[in-house]
């Protein structure tokens, strides 16, 4: 787990989880996207507003979902990386968006969906 842009992290409600997954922090995203592209991962943005829809995608095994700010979306600017590409999470009635915590659920449900644990 990368994460960007995090001045105060509280552990403690994540106890459970920081035992099995590693977390790392990044002043900036351009410093996590280097680590992920050198590493092979293929990133993913969740957007409201495109067209190709979380359970139309074959995922690569190395896939990377960047989550945005709840309130003010991904800390990058989409024309200067263009290799992310963008998907949604497909809703229906008058929601336009997931709390971040249920996207990431979402996501990987459907990664596990695809490749079990």
């Amino acid at each position: 787990m990368h994460l960007v842009g995090i001045d105060c992290f509280n552990p403690y409600p994540a106890r459970g989880t920081r035992r099995q997954v590693s977390a790392k922090f990044f002043s900036d995203f351009e410093q996590s996207y280097q680590i992920l592209c050198d590493d092979g991962y293929m990133p993913f943005v969740l957007q409201p507003d495109t067209e190709v829809a979380l359970p139309q995608m074959v995922l690569p095994k190395r896939s990377a979902f960047v989550m945005g700010h709840e309130e003010f979306g991904p800390s990058f600017t989409a024309n200067h990386y263009p290799d992310i590409t963008p998907i949604r999470i497909p809703m229906y009635g008058q929601g336009e968006s997931l709390n971040v915590s249920v996207a990431v659920s979402v996501v990987m449900y459907e990664y596990v969906r695809q490749y079990g644990q």
